[in-house]
């Protein structure tokens, strides 16, 4: 959810106003991810970097 700079919680409550004005829903994980580890189309299609998250 954003995290770009810090206070990180000021993005994530924007992200979570954008959402409810356009009646979306919002889920939020304790996972942070790099930049880029993950991409999706919003329709099923998921691209994942496995060098960024996988964990022997």
């Amino acid at each position: 959810m954003g995290c770009k700079d810090p206070p990180w919680d000021v993005d994530a409550a924007v992200v979570r106003k954008i959402a409810r004005y356009l009646g979306l829903r919002v889920l939020e994980t304790q996972i942070i991810l790099e930049g880029g580890a993950i991409e999706t189309d919003g329709e099923g299609t998921l691209l994942v970097n496995h060098r960024c998250i996988d964990d022997p």
